[in-house]
């Protein structure tokens, strides 16, 4: 099966972002589409999955439980649309509260066609996905959608998002899945908690993420 959408912007983040230019360079010769970003994490809190498919797959619950497929080709993420928006505004606080600048990609430029060149998949994507009509897929507790966006994506998103004033929607959102799931996902996945940077700092973190294993904190992490 061929992707009906390809990526017309690919954030790639490197690792260390110390070594990012010759990177970014090589790999540009293969996939023109790269635009680099300033770290690895830069690079992960662009993606598109966790925004859309969680909220898609909490507000069709019942249908999912089901087995029924969770939309037409026409209509994809129609009551679901608020709390995707107001997920994806969040992300975009949390890019600005990290430091990370624009392009942040934000989910309005796939439904906006005047924007759509500044988002992920370019002009024209969103009638190519809806003529595909990937959106009619049967979904599943066991989908993709959850086991990779909600267990990975969504709870990098939610570990990034935490500061001691503030809980992120996504907090809310992963709380929903687990009583839905039966397991707790919060701190696990990619977390920042389960990669070993939960008790560093913003700033510490971006430094270890521009650093590498030359940096101070190379020894606590990997322990």
């Amino acid at each position: 099966m061929s992707a009906p959408v390809r990526a017309a912007n690919l954030p790639l983040g490197v690792f260390p972002a110390s070594r990012g230019k010759q990177t970014t360079a090589r790999l540009a010769e293969l996939f023109p589409a790269v635009r680099p970003c300033v770290d690895a994490l830069d690079a992960a809190l662009t993606n598109a999955g966790p925004v859309i498919h969680p909220p898609l797959v909490l507000l069709n619950a019942a249908r999912s439980t089901a087995g029924a497929s969770t939309s037409t080709p026409r209509e994809p993420h129609r009551a679901s649309a608020v709390l995707i928006d107001v997920v994806d505004a969040e992300r975009v606080l949390m890019r600005n509260g990290w430091g990370y600048p624009a392009p942040h990609y934000e989910l309005a430029t796939y439904y906006d066609e005047a924007r759509a060149a500044e988002g992920l998949y370019g002009a024209g994507a969103r009638a190519k996905l809806l003529a595909s009509g990937l959106w009619s897929e049967i979904l599943t507790f066991e989908h993709r959608y959850v086991t990779e966006d909600v267990a990975f994506g969504l709870t990098l998103f939610e570990s990034a998002g935490r500061a001691p004033a503030s809980r992120p929607r996504e907090s809310r959102v992963l709380l929903v899945f687990r009583a839905l799931l039966g397991h707790r996902l919060s701190g696990r996945g990619r977390a920042l908690e389960d990669l070993g940077l939960g008790d560093f700092s913003r700033r510490e973190i971006r430094g270890f993420l521009e650093q590498g294993w030359e940096s101070p904190m190379w020894a606590k992490v990997v322990r």
